[in-house]
Parts: structure tokens; C-alpha cells; sequence
């Protein structure tokens, strides 16, 4: 997401696409079941956009010579970084899966042991790839040397993309969605991207003087609950790739008339979202990057791209140091269906069933609020689904509570995504009495009760890792925060 400091707004969409070899049924078993050998195997990697929609940027908007820009990541792979704990644990629970290719094994490994914390990981093929990159620009991942190693090492590990695939594929760069919000420009991106979904909501919360509740009181937790309820139901109906099947109804869902119709069914005193219940056969991991960029002049740009999971397919392609995505499994492997009581139907059209070209759908909303064609706050955050609500909730600090941007990111959140039907609520965002009321209200919460009447593992809650850039026009100042869940934030300033 782009915002220039004169009030131009654009966005750039460089998610993943099935390779032409693909097919809808490509990880069922015989009895149409997902097969979990495929679904972790390398066939889960689609075609990679993310050079191709870095150079469109730098294309389009960028000010410094490419090969400028690539040098600080050669020299990182050259010389090196040391590994601190937290990377370390994060390549332990991989470990395993590393084990299984030795190109992964070789590119992650020391000697096929973990790298310690406070060992040097240097990577030289991969300094190698972004040397040929940096000489050759973009078009080298997608048609030059880099491509041939990608396409050899598919063909002799049973993927399927191709040449073709790679010589194919193009970012696009896509008109930003534009809400308004109590007198704020809100810009996020377009599906397949989920983008509409926090507009909806936001146009539902409007409706209400959210300021005069308390975060800690229930009642604000059963209005977000509610909202997010009905948004995310639309989400499941409706957003997919653009550019297949029939049209989405994007001004129908952001529009004001519409949520107001929404916030008409709500109650303040119970759940009145559908007893309905989504049958989801895709995943998105919530091990996603995001940061942001401002410039002197206040030029902005908000960036979240993903492997999916932390490694991706824990698969390297040989001879290049690159980690390939799992992002395949962002696709649905079956229709959806959707439960009411014991009867299952068809949802009807399936947007997000594989095809090949196609772009699986997306939680990922790099924001940019602005006001007077000016940008003001610069947001995203991993996190898969809770990406949405952790980005709505920011805004609602921000503009409702009049919170400063570090209370902002810090303040304890909350999420619920229509299925599962469960709300993941952090630590300090309720007290004991008001979860008791919020259960009384008809909602279920993911706590240790609920995990051990349904049987599934309890996890405390934390909910995304916002970063965050607040534009003071007047003084100049720019303050950066990085969100305190991420266990090492950093923000900077040169």
C-alpha cells in the first residue's frame, strides 16, 4: 500500500498464483478427503510474486538505483547474523521437516544441527541469488538462472511449477479501497485480499458511540464479537480472486446502508449472528512479515507479504538459498459448506478452490489512515485471520479511545472470525465477572473450560504484532512502534 505525501494512493497485489499444472482436487485422497503426504509436500508451493511486485514498486515509485536497495540483504546473507532465541526456537520446531532435503538442510542447517543462539547464519547461496538479482533486476527470478535452479529442483522433487509459470506470472498493481471513518480516510487493499471485511465492520461500529464504552466491559466485547460475526460471514461468502468467477460486491459491502441494515439485526443484550457453521478446509498460518516505511517528505508505505508458515515448505530450492512458500493452502481444497443444525449444503459459488492463474484469498491489509490527503498512520501485522480485527481494533484506539500509537498496538485485543466459533480473547482484555456475562450472552471463548468440553489443545492468546508509523504534520515528527507481542520490536529512524 502506497500513499504519497500529495494524496496519491495506490496498492500493489503480488500474492502467490497456482501453477497451470494445478487442479482443483490436487490434494484429495481417493475418497475426497484431504490427503495431509500431498499437503505438505512440495506441491503446496505456488508461484512466487514477491520480486515481481517489489520491482513493479520500484518501478513505479522508487527514488534509490535497485541495485542500492538490494545491498544491505546481500550483505546480511555474505557476512552473516547472529541468531538470537527466538529464532532458534522457531527453527526447532522445523527442525525435523529440514532434515528431509538436504538443500534445506545444507541452507538452514549448521551441519545439520540447529544454529545455537549466538551463532553467525550466513547464507551463500542465497547471496548469490541476490547478486545475479541486483545485476540482472527482477525479471533474472522469474526467466534467468535463478528461475532454471527453481524450475530443476520442482522437477526433480515431484512440484509443479514451470518455466512457463515463472515467465508468466505479474504483480498487479490494484486502486486501494477507500472507507471513511468519523472524519478519517481509511485505505486498504482489495480482494483477494480481505480488505472489504474490515471496512464493513468499521461502517457497522460507526453506528455507535464506542468512546462512552469501556474496553474492559463486556458490552464493547459483544458489539466487536457481533460485528466481526457478521463481517467475517461475508468474508466466507463472498471474497475471493477478482479475477474469477462472478463479480464480488464490494460496494454493497462497504457500503453505509448496508451496515446499517446489519446493525439493525444486532441485539446489545445477546448473540444474534447466524447458528450457521462453515465447513473451511484451508489454512492460513499466522507466521506472516509487515513493516512500514515513511520518507522525509512523508511519502508512506505500508508492506505485508508471507512464505505462509515461518519456512514455508521448509523446502529450499538448490543452489539458491531460497525458502519456497506454502501458500497452496491458503486455496479451499473443497467447496465449502455451510451447517445449519445437522443439515450441510453448498455454499454455492467457491471462490477460493484451486485454479490455475488463480490468487488464494487473503488476510493481509497493509492500512493507511489519512486525513486531508495527508497520511497519518501506517499499519499491518501478521497474524492470518486475526490480521483483520488486530487492524480494526488499532483504528478504534486510535480514533474512538484517543489513544496515542504505542497504547494503541499495546492495548489487549480480541478476535472472533465466525467459524471457528470461538473468541480468542488476550489475558487483561476482560475481567472474570464480564467473561462470565460474555458467555451468558451466547458466545463461546477459547479458554481452558471450553478446550476441555470440545477436546482441543489451550493456547493463550496473542493476537498479531501490529507495526506502526504516526505522521505529526505540523511538528514533523514521525513515531514508529513496533508492537511489544513481537518479543524483539524495533523501530527506526535514519
Amino acid at each position: 500500500m502506497y500513499h504519497s505525501c500529495d494524496g496519491f494512493v495506490s496498492s500493489i497485489d503480488y500474492r502467490i498464483t497456482a501453477p497451470k499444472l494445478s487442479t482443483p482436487d490436487m490434494f484429495l485422497d481417493e475418497d475426497g478427503e484431504t490427503d495431509r503426504s500431498l499437503w505438505e509436500s512440495i506441491r503446496v508451493v505456488g508461484v512466487p510474486g514477491t520480486v515481481d511486485g517489489f520491482t513493479l514498486a520500484h518501478k513505479k515509485w522508487g527514488g534509490l538505483p535497485w541495485s542500492t536497495l538490494l545491498e544491505p540483504s546481500i550483505r546480511l546473507a555474505v557476512e552473516g547474523f547472529v541468531v538470537n532465541q527466538r529464532l532458534h526456537n522457531e527453527m526447532k520446531t522445523s527442525y525435523s521437516n529440514f532434515l528431509k532435503y538436504k538443500s534445506s538442510t545444507k541452507a538452514l542447517l549448521n551441519n545439520s544441527n540447529l544454529y545455537k543462539p549466538g551463532e553467525t547464519w550466513r547464507q551463500p547461496d542465497l547471496a548469490e541469488t541476490l547478486m545475479r538479482i541486483r545485476k540482472r533486476g527482477g525479471a533474472e527470478f522469474y526467466t534467468g538462472e535463478t528461475a532454471r535452479l527453481i524450475v530443476d529442483y520442482m522437477e526433480e522433487n515431484g512440484g509443479i511449477i514451470t518455466l512457463q509459470d515463472l515467465r508468466e506470472y505479474r504483480a498487479i498493481e490494484r486502486e486501494p479501497l477507500k472507507g471513511i471513518y468519523k472524519g478519517y480516510d481509511v485505505f486498504t487493499m482489495r480482494p483477494p485480499s480481505s480488505g472489504v471485511t474490515l471496512l464493513e465492520m468499521l461502517n457497522i461500529l460507526e453506528g455507535y458511540d464506542l468512546s462512552e464504552i469501556r474496553q474492559d466491559n463486556v458490552q464493547y466485547a459483544h458489539l466487536l464479537t457481533e460485528t466481526m460475526g457478521y463481517a467475517f460471514l461475508d468474508r466466507l461468502r463472498h471474497v475471493g480472486d477478482p479475477d474469477f468467477g462472478s463479480r464480488i460486491p464490494i460496494t454493497q459491502l462497504t457500503s453505509k446502508e448496508y451496515a446499517s441494515s446489519l446493525r439493525a439485526r444486532l441485539s446489545m443484550d445477546k448473540k444474534t449472528s447466524d447458528k450457521a457453521h462453515f465447513i473451511v478446509n484451508s489454512q492460513e498460518r499466522m507466521e506472516t512479515t509487515h513493516y512500514n516505511v515513511v520518507d522525509d517528505d512523508g511519502n508512506s508505505v505500508s508492506v505485508t507479504y508471507t512464505l505462509d508458515g515461518d519456512f514455508g515448505s521448509e523446502i529450499v530450492a538448490e543452489g539458491t538459498g531460497i525458502i519456497l512458500n506454502n501458500e497452496m493452502q491458503g486455496f479451499d481444497f473443497k467447496p465449502r459448506r455451510i451447517r445449519y443444525e445437522e443439515m450441510y449444503n453448498l455454499l454455492g459459488e467457491s471462490r477460493n478452490l484451486i485454479e490455475p492463474g488463480k490468487r488464494p484469498i487473503s488476510s493481509m491489509i497493509p492500512t493507511i489512515i489519512s486525513k486531508d490527503d495527508k497520511p497519518i498512520l501506517v499499519l499491518g501485522s501478521p497474524g492470518g485471520t486475526t490480521i483483520i480485527n488486530t487492524i480494526l481494533q488499532i483504528i478504534l484506539n486510535f480514533v474512538e479511545h484517543g489513544m496515542n500509537i504505542v497504547d494503541s498496538i499495546s492495548a489487549p485485543r480480541m478476535h472472533y472470525a465466525y467459524t471457528p466459533d470461538y473468541a480468542m480473547i488476550e489475558p487483561t482484555f476482560l475481567g472474570e465477572k464480564e467473561r462470565e456475562l460474555y458467555k451468558e450472552m451466547g458466545h463461546n471463548m477459547l479458554d481452558k473450560e471450553y478446550c476441555m468440553e470440545n477436546q482441543i489443545p489451550y493456547w493463550e492468546p496473542r493476537l498479531g504484532t501490529v507495526m506502526g508509523i504516526l505522521i505529526n504534520w505540523e511538528t514533523g515528527v514521525r513515531l514508529g512502534c513496533a508492537d511489544p507481542r513481537s518479543g524483539d520490536p524495533s523501530a527506526f529512524s535514519t
